[in-house]
């Protein structure tokens, strides 16, 4: 393959702080939470659950978000580290610092605006051995 220059796409979007953890069906049933299924989480309701999740020992942390989860599909197609941009905004707080960690291993040429009054976008991501479905 040609050897490209870096940075030729840029993406600017949101960025998210994926955390994914393996869990039981009796843990979504604490959570009245239903296997399959996307809820739009608030700190109100789901503080608990977020704590616990954060915290587990088993957590994978993942850069994500539509945008820069498309650039790492091409960044992976292209096989030459830095030819993807990436543009977006987080808060000043830890799980920023924890996704600007993340997204070295990447090969993203990552740029964050840092924004103090706001967090830092995060999904949490729960599979259960129910959650293996082909459609």
């Amino acid at each position: 393959m040609e050897i490209l220059s870096e940075g030729v796409l840029l993406g600017l979007g949101q960025p998210l702080l994926d955390m994914v953890l393996k869990v039981d069906s009796d843990f979504l049933t604490i959570y009245e939470l239903k296997s399959n299924n996307g809820i739009h989480a608030t700190m109100d309701l789901h503080n608990q659950l977020y704590k616990v999740v954060s915290n587990h020992p088993d957590l994978k942390l993942i850069p994500g978000g539509t945008v820069y989860n498309t650039l790492k599909v091409v960044q992976w197609i292209l096989g030459q580290p830095k030819r993807t941009v990436f543009i977006g905004s987080i808060g000043n707080d830890e799980n920023g610092k924890t996704l600007i960690n993340c997204c070295d291993i990447t090969g993203i040429n990552s740029h964050f605006q840092i924004i103090s009054n706001e967090p830092t976008g995060i999904c949490l991501v729960l599979l259960t051995n129910d959650d293996i479905v082909c459609k």
